[in-house]
């Protein structure tokens, strides 16, 4: 099931696929035996996923399709950095607004829970990511209010 879905993201949003390089040719692509058991949609923590994972895409696929670059679009690394969501590529046309759509999603990150994707009222301390109430209860450990921060 799960890679029926991961397919769908990856026939739809083509970026999200692990690519390979090929250095005969000096370029990137996606191997015959790809299985779909994880793509870069996965990297993405759960709560982020759920609130606005695919939206996320949607604009990157807008903002790539302009220059005709969705195919092309490598992601280097997805994750959690100190309470943000990080997404690392390899570039991007000029003037493409890739990069604006990504700082946006990092600052909406901030504020969303990690868990669950419901709004966060806490950051954790020592691991630095935002948590709800009900998320923050369930792991337990030390987090200060976001408006204190």
């Amino acid at each position: 099931m799960i890679n029926i879905k991961n397919k769908e993201l990856v026939d739809k949003y083509p970026f999200l696929a692990f690519k390979e390089y090929d250095y005969d040719t000096h370029s990137y692509y996606v191997p015959d035996d790809y299985d779909y058991d994880y793509t870069w949609f996965d990297s993405i923590p759960d709560g982020w996923r759920i609130a606005f994972g695919e939206q996320l895409c949607q604009e990157l696929k807008e903002a790539l399709d302009e220059f005709d670059y969705a195919d092309k679009y490598i992601i280097v690394q997805i994750k959690e950095k100190f309470g943000y969501l990080r997404i690392y590529d390899n570039g991007i046309p000029v003037g493409c607004k890739v990069h604006d759509i990504i700082r946006k999603y990092e600052d909406i990150s901030e504020k969303t829970c990690i868990g669950c994707g419901k709004p966060a009222t806490k950051i954790s301390l020592g691991w630095i990511c935002p948590w709800c109430d009900d998320c923050a209860a369930k792991i337990g450990g030390q987090f200060e209010a976001i408006n204190e921060i």
